[in-house]
């Protein structure tokens, strides 16, 4: 279902293929929304959707948290999908597109019409969590054009209320008088269906005056007690919704909140933070925690850096500055380690001795240094501060260990060690970035892309 190449966008491509595409009797709408890019509940939905035959799907919004970069990985994942998909913009989508210029590029579908024979589906923006004035123009221009549709659905990101709350509280419109004129709009209209996304869960308010089915369990997250979704429309007297459930729910039981709650923190960006968090249990159990900092220090004090490789939040897209400061960092490290093993260091009986000095180390700065720059490489500068905070900790406490551990230091001069042999052995500083540098160019799109 690829867009490049074909039309301008997502939208444009999906009106061409609605007007090759087929026509159940009667016709079917699938809805599904806050989806994400790429997660594996979204990837559930959309194998499940795929054996499908609807006239179309609508995505009620939310095809990305981190960012425009996220958009084509949105395209990679609906792929395969055999019927036109169209989206509207949701409040997730704004966070760093906020006119929504790269998501009208690729994804399109803001405040348009769309017409296949007996239906009409009007795509509504309120990703800004209100409903504009030109917006509400659109609207009521849609709803009038003739000739009127059997079936009308209004796609829409917030819902006008969050049931169980007051209009304009809650995930909703925040404008109450926005929310009561758009209810109005709709009634007046006699509009079949107002589709939302933005509360994560299924909610079928099909009874009400305005009949209203809310779906955010599209692959993002879930509140406690609902599941993974996508939602199935009939197009018929009365219109039947139905919650397809492809993952189960979330959170059910006290104990379950709980392990929801620590995967949830594990899972802040996508698999990221387990990752890293598994690799140094991994390494603590297989060593014990005071082997293994013995041992292998440098390992663990570089253990942040599992979370800056699979990691795309908050990048800082810069990538003259950054390559340079990272090249930068790297060589002052191959120096700074090249000074000890060159018999500068350690010379004579006055060597510091203590866990502050052995932590403070030439070698131990050149690692920070090929941290540092493993981390400015890998475009996360906020992790920075923490990358370094939690190496230095690394080093101090694998320092206070090997004091009480090893004999005194030696007295006598360490022999000089030829320049070039010293700088070949520094090639691990060089490699440590090779990671980066895949991430950075994503041959096999692993990581989210511009």
């Amino acid at each position: 279902m690829r867009s490049d190449g074909v039309g301008h966008g997502l939208f444009d491509f999906s009106m061409q293929r609605l007007e090759t595409g087929t026509r159940s009797d009667p016709p079917t709408v699938l809805l599904i929304g806050d989806t994400g890019s790429a997660s594996p509940e979204f990837r559930a939905n959309i194998r499940a959707m795929e054996h499908e035959r609807p006239l179309l799907a609508v995505h009620t919004g939310d095809v990305s948290y981190h960012g425009p970069k996220e958009y084509r990985r949105f395209l990679d994942t609906v792929d395969d999908l055999p019927f036109p998909l169209f989206a509207v913009p949701g409040d997730h989508d704004r966070d760093w597109d906020e006119d929504l210029s790269e998501y009208d590029e690729l994804i399109g579908g803001r405040d348009r019409v769309v017409d296949s024979g007996d239906v009409r589906i009007v795509l509504l923006d309120t990703s800004a969590e209100v409903v504009s004035d030109e917006s509400f123009s659109f609207l009521e221009d849609a709803l009038a054009a003739e000739p009127k549709p059997k079936w009308t659905i209004v796609a829409t990101h917030c819902p006008p209320y969050e049931p169980g709350r007051a209009v304009g509280r809650g995930h909703a419109i925040r404008d109450a008088e926005q929310s009561r004129r758009l209810l109005a709009t709709l009634a007046a209209a006699h509009v079949d269906l107002l589709a939302c996304g933005h509360i994560h869960g299924f909610r079928d308010l099909s009874d009400s005056a305005v009949p209203i089915v809310i779906t955010g369990g599209g692959g993002r997250s879930v509140e406690p007690g609902d599941s993974y979704h996508y939602v199935r429309v009939t197009l018929e007297h009365p219109i039947r919704v139905v919650e397809v459930v492809t993952s189960g729910p979330r959170g059910r039981a006290p104990l379950e909140r709980l392990l929801d709650s620590v995967i949830a923190l594990l899972l802040w960006n996508g698999k990221s933070l387990s990752i890293g968090a598994l690799a140094i249990v991994a390494l603590l159990a297989a060593f014990r925690w005071r082997a293994a900092l013995s041992r292998f220090p440098h390992v663990l004090a570089a253990a942040p850096l599992a979370f800056a490789l699979v990691s795309t939040r908050w990048e800082w897209e810069n990538e003259a500055a950054i390559w340079t400061i990272a090249s930068v960092l790297t060589a002052a490290a191959i120096l700074l380690r090249s000074w000890p093993l060159r018999g500068l260091d350690h010379v004579g009986g006055g060597a510091p001795a203590g866990p502050r000095a052995r932590a403070l180390q030439p070698h131990h700065f050149a690692s920070l240094l090929s941290i540092a720059a493993a981390v400015v490489a890998s475009e996360l500068i906020w992790l920075l501060p923490i990358a370094l905070a939690w190496a230095v900790g690394v080093f101090v406490w694998a320092s206070m260990l090997d004091e009480r551990r090893l004999s005194p230091p030696a007295t006598a001069a360490t022999p000089a060690v030829p320049l070039h042999v010293v700088l070949r052995g520094q090639i691990l500083y060089v490699l440590v970035l090779a990671p980066f540098l895949f991430k950075e160019l994503n041959p096999f799109g692993f990581w989210p892309i511009h």
